[in-house]
């Protein structure tokens, strides 16, 4: 028993330095039901074992919005697949646990549309409450309905943000604002997910994956890598919400490592079969590939992905004018920005790699980001800044390698978002008066 006891004890404490945190079984149940909401696809509130019904997330896993399934989408590239209760709903365009996005405008209501990859995704679920209490504090909103939605999604990029704009207003979409919160994916995912630069850079992420009819031998042994990990995920969290192992600190530590080391493993699958080789016939190839627009080195490729986002937020900018909607355009922060974060060392154990591509790829890419970020606001964007959100922030904000931030960063970037709104509200540029 005092081993026992010793043990426990001794797990309590290893948690303040994997976790962060202090061992926290309510805590770790709704982790565990995160992961099996995008590991089975359950929908809000359903019955997992070990749950408490719906609450808002506390931890969301690092893959929930950047690995979740998809769908080919004729216009938008890739959508999220639906679940039986949203087709019984209604109509169903993509994005679950939003409200319908094709609302209508009335003098009662304000409707907020939010665009972006993953981090603005995670925004949205994790951070729309501050947001919400920020924006109410205003006599702007009082006494108004505030409508979120959002239709961000894991990996989108430009051209992609500005396809769904335009695709929901083509189906009669009537909203207010439009907040778009992106650039990380702008500048790394076509040098990560679409490699050897065989894959168009107009093109969305793993096009070739979702398009290519026969995968290979190579391909097929990482598909099957992949399966292997979510599977065994998904049953280590079900068999883990059950009494007692919920409560033992012991437990729940070795489930935090093993399920850290599945993830990556994951990940590192998912990566290499993104970086298969594209093979075929020419025609296959050519559907595969798309318009090849004549870079020739990486430097060129930088140049091309920064204009193409600066180009595509200019017309998101004008399409929103053209319908009476005010667009704000948002540059996502990121940990690999120097100077932009003080980083904690539970950050640099687990949200930092010195010389890792995404690393690379923002130093590189980000400068280039924020000059044009300059163009667009000369030119009548309402474009903001938020590398330097986090500059004063001690605590850990930052949850991955990649560019995901914890509730705690959600929150602040809710703030940082809504009050950068209201601050434009309530002394509007000469052009908007």
């Amino acid at each position: 028993m005092i081993l026992f006891v010793l043990l426990e004890a001794g797990a309590c404490l290893a948690f303040r330095w994997v976790q962060g945190g202090w061992f926290s079984p309510a805590f770790l149940r709704q982790t565990r039901r995160e992961v099996l909401f995008e590991l089975d696809r359950l929908g809000p509130g359903a019955e997992i074992p070990g749950g408490d019904g719906p609450e808002r997330p506390t931890a969301v896993p690092s893959g929930s919005h950047a690995q979740a399934p998809q769908m080919i989408h004729p216009y938008l590239g890739f959508v999220t697949p639906p679940l039986p209760e949203d087709l019984a709903g209604g109509v169903y365009f993509g994005f679950p646990r939003s409200p319908d996005p094709l609302q209508a405008r009335s003098p009662e209501r304000v409707i907020f549309a939010i665009l972006g990859g993953s981090v603005a995704a995670y925004f949205w679920d994790e951070g729309a409450s501050e947001f919400r209490k920020t924006v109410e504090s205003s006599a702007l909103f009082r006494d108004k309905e505030l409508v979120f939605v959002r239709v961000a999604r894991g990996g989108y990029k430009q051209p992609q943000q500005l396809m769904a704009l335009a695709y929901f207003l083509g189906l009669g979409a009537q909203w207010d604002y439009v907040v778009n919160l992106d650039g990380f994916n702008e500048v790394t995912v076509h040098f990560t997910a679409n490699p050897h630069r065989e894959v168009s850079p107009i093109y969305p992420r793993a096009w070739k994956l979702m398009v290519q009819d026969r995968p290979g031998p190579e391909e097929l042994r990482l598909i099957a890598r992949v399966d292997t990990a979510q599977r065994r995920r998904r049953d280590l969290a079900a068999f883990m919400q059950g009494f007692p192992w919920s409560y033992s600190p012991t437990a729940n530590l070795l489930w935090v490592v093993a399920d850290r080391r599945l993830n990556g493993q994951q990940a590192a699958a998912e990566m290499k079969l993104q970086q298969t080789s594209v093979t075929g016939d020419p025609s296959a190839t050519a559907e595969i590939r798309g318009p090849q627009v004549g870079l020739r080195n990486k430097a060129e490729t930088f140049d091309y992905l920064v204009g193409l986002w600066r180009q595509c937020s200019l017309q998101m900018h004008r399409l929103c004018e053209a319908n009476g909607i005010r667009y704000f355009h948002f540059l996502q922060p990121n940990q690999y920005v120097p100077g932009s974060k003080t980083l904690t060392d539970e950050e640099r154990r687990t949200a930092y790699r010195e010389e890792g591509e995404h690393a690379v790829h923002v130093r590189r890419g980000y400068p280039k980001l924020i000059e044009a970020g300059q163009e667009l606001r000369a030119a009548g964007v309402r474009f903001f800044d938020l590398t330097g959100v986090f500059a004063d922030e001690t605590g850990t904000i930052y949850r991955d390698v990649c560019c995901h931030v914890n509730v705690r960063g959600n929150d602040i970037l809710g703030r940082a978002i809504a009050q950068a709104i209201l601050a434009d509200l309530e002394s509007p540029r000469p052009a908007d008066k």
